[in-house]
């Protein structure tokens, strides 16, 4: 069944989030603040590992740094766009507005939805899964998903709580949309186009973990920008 891998994924976001909460009220403020500490980390490994996969290659023997151009060019103008569009306020609104519903007063709320967004949907699973489920009906990229999502969203909500949760929604809507579009953008997607998307993807990760780690706030939303260019760069080329 198409589109199955998205709802598993999502009931993973969900029961991951959940047990985290559960946690949550379980740990004490010093292991809430060296976990936390642990995820900024891992996610800034992450990010890392990711970059340099997509943009390191050994040729004859040799390191080949590839595409750095591509992903300095695609941040610096993605930051300029989502300056001016502002992503990043649009999502701390939408998790005001989902905080309001829950009726949750959890100072985390918005900050865990809007980095738990933005972790889950940039990579390049997200895209690849969503192609191969929509195409052949083949969810096993998304299932490995799911099960990365489950964790990550588990060690988010220990420590930033039920906001997490919440960016079910925006992932069920991207990657389901990914989904049901399948068709018409799986031949533009070349593996050069995902490499590229993944390094994009895996610089915003990064910042992520730069955020969780030393208590920053680099608008990493609006960003998000960054991944439109790798695609207009390969449909240029």
């Amino acid at each position: 069944m198409r589109g199955m891998g998205t709802v598993v994924n999502g009931l993973a976001v969900i029961g991951g989030g959940l047990l985290g909460v559960f946690f949550k009220k379980s740990i004490s403020e010093t292991w809430k603040r060296d976990l936390f500490q642990l995820i900024g980390i891992l996610t800034l490994f992450i990010g890392i590992l990711g970059m340099i996969k997509e943009a390191l290659e050994i040729n004859q023997g040799q390191i080949v740094i590839q595409s750095q151009m591509m992903l300095i060019l695609s941040l610096m103008l993605g930051f300029f766009l989502g300056e001016w569009t502002d992503i990043d306020g649009k999502l701390e609104k939408l998790g005001r507005k989902f905080q309001q519903w829950s009726k949750d007063e959890d100072e985390g709320f918005v900050t865990g939805f809007v980095s738990a967004t933005v972790l889950i949907c940039v990579g390049a699973m997200a895209i690849v899964g969503s192609l191969e489920d929509g195409l052949s009906g083949d969810p096993s990229t998304l299932y490995a998903k799911s099960v990365l999502d489950f964790v990550a969203v588990m060690i988010l909500s220990s420590t930033l709580g039920i906001g997490t949760v919440f960016s079910v929604i925006p992932m069920v809507i991207y990657q389901g949309g990914i989904t049901l579009l399948s068709g018409t953008v799986a031949p533009y997607m070349s593996p050069e186009l995902i490499g590229d998307l993944s390094l994009v993807g895996s610089g915003l990760i990064f910042c992520i973990g730069i955020n969780l780690l030393f208590d920053k706030k680099i608008k990493v939303a609006n960003l998000l920008w960054a991944l439109v260019f790798p695609i207009l760069y390969h449909f240029i080329g």
